[in-house]
């Protein structure tokens, strides 16, 4: 069966499936990254030595991560209430998803380059900044940009759902 002889109420059920398995997909990844925090608080209460500047990275990357797959749940709740993909509830959650993956390419390499320019005292101030700067352009992560980029492109298309589906509905 082609898109074109697929009838409005199977489309919707098709994406109340596709909302059912996105929604039990972010579930196992707040399970997955709550594992992997419950290590790095513990190492930060003191109960082993680890190297600080890799636990805050690691913490700062699991709370974004936690953060994002709690933000994703309502729009995935409302895709497999209505079936619905095209509000804009759903254009607001892509977003703010987007722009947290931005934040979650660049902020552990800007903690670990903020790190190691007020941890280092044996260099001066210019040459840390420097090898800091250089820490943070290297470690920008490339996939996490590319995602970041992928999901505005989404979020436009998504808006342009929107817009046509409110035109249809303003029509009729």
């Amino acid at each position: 069966m082609n898109m074109q002889q697929m009838t409005s109420e199977q489309l919707t059920k098709r994406m109340q499936i596709i909302g059912k398995a996105a929604l039990v997909m972010a579930a196992l990844g707040i399970i997955i990254t709550g594992r992997k925090l419950l290590p790095l608080l513990q190492a930060l209460a003191g109960s082993f030595t680890v190297d600080i500047s890799l636990t805050a990275v690691m913490l700062i990357t699991s709370v974004i991560s936690l953060v994002i797959c709690v933000q994703l749940l309502p729009m995935l709740w409302r895709l497999c209430r209505n079936g619905l993909p095209y509000t804009v509830q759903n254009v607001r959650s892509l977003k703010v998803t987007a722009i947290l993956m931005g934040v979650l390419s660049v902020l552990p390499a800007l903690t670990e380059a903020l790190l190691y320019i007020f941890t280092v005292t044996d260099e001066s101030l210019l040459i840390r900044m420097r090898n800091g700067l250089l820490i943070l352009i290297v470690g920008c992560n490339g996939f996490f940009i590319g995602i970041c980029l992928l999901l505005l492109f989404i979020r436009e298309i998504v808006y342009y759902g929107t817009m046509l589906q409110q035109e249809s509905d303003e029509t009729l």
